[in-house]
């Protein structure tokens, strides 16, 4: 928090100090931000190439013929064990997402090793999701920005009140720069990671996230993350079915988060093998599975847009599911540097586009291609909110992404009931839950910082 004020202070005197931490933020926001951006352009990128690698490497195995399969289960399973273990020797808190990492820095006193974790996060991800695991960048590159803000909070001596509000700025930038959406970017910060917002806050966030979508799309243009036509504006007569997506979407989500705690307990004794051989026996399996149906390899976001821009049966949209669920549990498991955030939108994309599929004979649709797209952008916001249990940047993260601001209301009453039914499952919150489950261990940098110790630090 920032109020420190002392309560015998003239307003003079609060102005004057309002207007030096608005100086101190401004002068680490605008690098946080820059270096946040940049950082996740060299990810993407790096995961591109890693994905075109893949790629060529799984038209070379068919070429070998029957055997081939041999050669894939290989390739995958020695960039995903290398990968994993990267981060079980080096870094063991750049595993998973690492926004519950971050969570533990801002709000119980555990320590990051920025750098450390910034190179080990990086190489890790790309081995690990472009060797084939079905998990995420954007998180990886949150933790990346908010390990950033750390390590400038260490190596400028940033004021006391300042630090976990230029750690914040760093992580939501990140997740700005992910998506090409700020908003969204700052409201993570406000809904999940801080939990409130300040005038501090929000000044330097809205600067960092800014400050990363410029480096964003400087980068890769002005458009948004996924480039699809958008649906036309549905009659609101046709608007039960997103109440029917909002509540697929809440048994979902539950589904989803009890599972994935469970994956975690059930696989904790595979990331304790020597050398990484958990990640090399889960990445052989990843191969083989890549061999017959190498479209669901990877981070999602090149399916997920395969699915807004065509038609699909629901038999086959289930079945995408129930492969894509069972992959991301999996790698997940193995402790790898990947997050969820892609994978539980492709599940929401899914939902939404199973659900009006299965219903269109029935009720007075219009052209069913419009329907999928709307209704998988619709899922993919209220899975978001079933499963993170932040409804504001649910909305927000999947309008950026889509340009589909005129699904607003759709998106809004599915987010709405996604949410109810989590809660009424008593379902805990999957960074809450992981949180949890992290500081039940101990913190393996207590004593081991990058930089020299500071007295000040958070």
């Amino acid at each position: 928090m920032t109020g420190t004020t002392a309560p015998n202070d003239t307003p003079t005197e609060r102005q004057v100090r309002r207007r030096g931490q608005r100086r101190r933020l401004l002068l680490r926001a605008v690098p946080v931000g820059f270096l946040a951006g940049a950082i996740a352009v060299a990810f993407q990128l790096a995961l591109v190439v890693a994905e075109h690698w893949r790629q060529r490497g799984l038209l070379y195995a068919h070429d070998l013929g029957q055997w081939g399969w041999l050669a894939t289960m290989g390739g995958c399973a020695l960039s995903i064990g290398t990968g994993v273990w990267l981060v079980q020797a080096l870094a063991p808190d750049a595993s998973g997402s690492g926004i519950p990492q971050i969570k533990t820095v801002l709000h119980h006193g555990r320590t990051m090793r920025p750098l450390r974790l910034l190179i080990v996060k990086f190489i890790g991800g790309v081995l690990a999701i472009g060797g084939g695991l079905t998990l995420g960048r954007e998180g990886p590159t949150v933790q990346m920005g908010g390990a950033i803000g750390q390590f400038l909070n260490d190596v400028t001596r940033t004021h006391p009140e300042d630090r976990r509000i230029i750690t914040s700025a760093g992580a939501g930038a990140g997740l700005a720069a992910a998506f090409n959406a700020p908003l969204a970017g700052m409201l993570f910060v406000f809904e999940e990671l801080y939990g409130f917002i300040s005038p501090p806050l929000l000044f330097a966030v809205f600067i960092a996230a800014v400050t990363a979508d410029v480096v964003t799309r400087t980068t890769f243009g002005q458009l948004s993350a996924f480039h699809v036509p958008m649906p036309i504006i549905q009659p609101l007569y046709e608007l039960p079915w997103a109440g029917l997506i909002g509540i697929l979407a809440g048994l979902l989500g539950v589904l989803f988060n009890r599972t994935l705690l469970f994956t975690q307990r059930w696989m904790s004794g595979m990331r304790r093998w020597p050398l990484g051989a958990g990640g090399f026996v889960v990445g052989a399996l990843v191969g083989l599975v890549g061999w017959f149906v190498p479209d669901v390899l990877g981070g999602g976001a090149s399916l997920i847009e395969h699915l807004l821009g065509m038609d699909i049966s629901w038999q086959i949209a289930l079945q995408f599911l129930g492969l894509q669920f069972v992959l991301t549990m999996i790698s997940y498991g193995t402790g790898a540097a990947g997050g969820i955030f892609a994978p539980l939108l492709l599940f929401g994309a899914l939902i939404g586009v199973a659900t009006v599929a299965l219903l269109q004979p029935w009720l007075p649709f219009s052209a069913l291609g419009q329907q999928q797209l709307a209704a998988a952008i619709v899922g993919m916001g209220a899975c978001f909110t079933a499963i993170v249990r932040a409804p504001l940047t649910g909305v927000v993260i999947v309008l950026e992404m889509t340009d589909g601001f005129h699904l607003l209301l759709p998106l809004m009453i599915a987010s709405l009931i996604a949410y109810g039914v989590a809660n009424a499952l008593n379902d805990t919150p999957i960074y809450e839950a992981l949180m949890n489950r992290q500081l039940a261990t101990p913190d393996p940098n207590a004593s081991k910082p990058d930089t020299p110790s500071d007295p000040d630090k958070a």
